[in-house]
């Protein structure tokens, strides 16, 4: 927000920006959009079967479904645990960040990101064009190869149970 901030501190010095500038610099502002096909993603992992995803960086794909109801968008999904945040009183909280395994970059269902499962994993590299994108953090971004834009993002939703969901 430190934009806004500094657009309501120009406005306020009475420097006038036109209607035309304001938007262009908002919309040059926001995070490329993945180039993957949107697809319905609904995803149940039970921590107790899935213990290796109970520790901070680890990873896990799914290509088939948990649940007879599961949808795994458009190449199948990549889970990740997150690295820890803590609360105001040293609280400590699970992240947990999914994505699409399919390369934003090739954008072929048949084409997967990978990872080493049960390590600590930073990146997805694409078997193909070797783009690889930062999974850590919650965003995909590309952090080397010829791909330009992020992986798609799923939501997911821990509340302090053993169930993660992955939705859309």
């Amino acid at each position: 927000m430190p934009f806004l901030h500094y657009i309501k501190k120009t406005l306020h010095k009475g420097i006038k920006i036109s209607t035309s500038t304001l938007l262009l610099l908002c919309v040059s502002c926001n995070s490329e959009e993945s180039s993957v096909p949107n697809r319905r993603v609904y995803l149940e992992i039970d921590l107790r079967t899935d213990i290796e995803l109970t520790i901070e960086g680890n990873a896990k794909t799914f290509t088939k479904g948990t649940t007879y109801d599961s949808e795994l968008g458009y190449a199948g999904i990549l889970v990740v645990r997150g690295l820890n945040d803590y609360d105001l009183y040293g609280n400590a909280f699970e992240r947990f960040y999914a994505y699409d395994l399919c390369c934003a970059y090739e954008v072929d269902p048949n084409v997967r990101v990978g990872i080493k499962e049960g390590e600590v994993n930073v990146y997805a590299e694409c078997p193909s064009c070797g783009t690889k994108y930062n999974i850590i953090y919650g965003n995909g971004n590309v952090e080397k190869g010829p791909g330009t834009r992020p992986l798609r993002r799923y939501e997911t939703f821990h509340n302090d149970s053993y169930i993660v969901r992955v939705i859309n």
